[in-house]
């Protein structure tokens, strides 16, 4: 009986709206059936085709758009030990029948090992594994008790997603240092400006350096889409960036139809349809939003940790990036050629930084930080 029940419960909850719309039409059929009066039976029979037929869409969208997730990333701030690490694999896959089609997978056993065996039409992209602390920051080779520390905050790009332990940024980075001073990576896959300011605000990095020593740097590597992340209610892969955790809570940051988006947020039709237009009319927002953080990242960073910030661009922006530009943030855009399809800086089929790409952009940062460059 336990296992029926949690189909059915399953089965319920991926089609919450449809069962909503699906009720609120019949709750309007009823009315037209029953009472004479041809005003009310007319605007009952439209409410009731309105209704049927949004329930109607939300069955036909779930087969084609994957369940909304509302569940947001916090494990950052757990566990953040230094002294344990263990390993993660990620696979993924692309359908050679379907270049647009991807499937890829985090495991810690085996259960994936032979999966391309199994799948005739897939062709691994790549296969990877990664040393993580338990709150799944990536480990990188350095001198972890150093009095000199330089911190990466970021996302997927930081965390270096699709490559080894020794293709990472900030291993390419520790390496210009010789290994000798302490470098942390605090990027974590599908986030932005908030998860970095929870980890500033919230002492995670402390736990990684050594007692009194001295903070020399951070960086925070900027992509584009890290603007909609502060505001995201709903996401695919389980990223949402849009809550703060401050004095012990974790509170949604406030945005122009918030509620509203929280409360359709697991309506096919209403992501579908209506999200792309409520986004796109906060646009600039959201642009504004994300700059007044990297400011506010720029003084906690100065102003707790007695460091200096630089904001590295990853070459796909918008105008607004000017206006980052004039913020009086230490900024620097990565060269245009690196989104060359032809140079090998992206890894294909994926579109992260690769292995080449880290290498040069640890050099670029070196120099920058040591007065070498722009």
């Amino acid at each position: 009986m336990q296992p029926i029940c949690q189909i059915f419960k399953t089965a319920f909850l991926n089609h919450e709206f449809a069962y909503i719309f699906l009720i609120s039409s019949l709750a309007f059929l009823i009315p037209a059936v029953f009472i004479r009066c041809k005003g009310i039976k007319l605007t009952s029979l439209i409410l009731f085709s309105v209704f049927f037929m949004v329930a109607l869409f939300e069955f036909l969208l779930s087969f084609y758009l994957p369940y909304p997730i509302t569940d947001f990333h916090k494990d950052y701030l757990k566990d953040a030990d230094k002294d344990k690490i263990f390993i993660l694999k990620h696979k993924r896959f692309v359908d050679k029948s379907d270049n647009d089609r991807i499937e890829e997978y985090y495991y810690l056993k085996d259960e994936y090992d032979n999966y391309l065996q199994t799948k005739p039409r897939l062709s691994l992209v790549y296969d990877v594994k990664y040393t993580v602390y338990p709150n799944y920051f990536r480990y990188t080779q350095c001198k972890s008790d150093s009095d000199n520390n330089y911190i990466f905050l970021g996302c997927s790009f930081v965390f270096g997603v699709g490559l080894k332990d020794t293709e990472t940024l900030p291993y390419n980075f520790s390496k210009l240092m010789s290994f000798k001073s302490n470098v942390l990576n605090c990027g974590v896959a599908g986030q932005g400006t908030t998860t970095a300011l929870n980890i500033l605000n919230n002492d995670i990095v402390r736990k990684f350096v050594k007692k009194d020593s001295a903070y020399s740097h951070f960086f925070y590597y900027f992509v584009d889409d890290h603007i909609i992340r502060n505001f995201e209610i709903e996401s695919n892969a389980a990223c949402i960036d849009s809550c703060q955790y401050l004095d012990g809570h974790w509170i949604r940051n406030k945005q122009p139809y918030g509620k509203i988006k929280l409360i359709f947020a697991k309506s096919y039709v209403f992501k579908k349809f209506i999200l792309p237009l409520i986004d796109k009319h906060s646009r600039l927002f959201y642009e504004d939003y994300l700059i007044e953080d990297l400011k506010k990242m720029d003084a906690v960073v100065r102003e707790k940790y007695n460091s200096k910030l630089t904001i590295v661009i990853w070459p796909v922006f918008g105008p607004y990036i000017y206006k980052i530009l004039n913020s009086g943030l230490d900024v620097v855009v990565i060269p245009n050629y690196f989104l060359s399809d032809d140079l090998d800086y992206r890894i294909k089929y994926d579109g992260h930084p690769s292995a080449k790409a880290n290498k040069e952009i640890a050099e670029i940062l070196y120099n920058h930080i040591n007065g070498k460059g722009s």
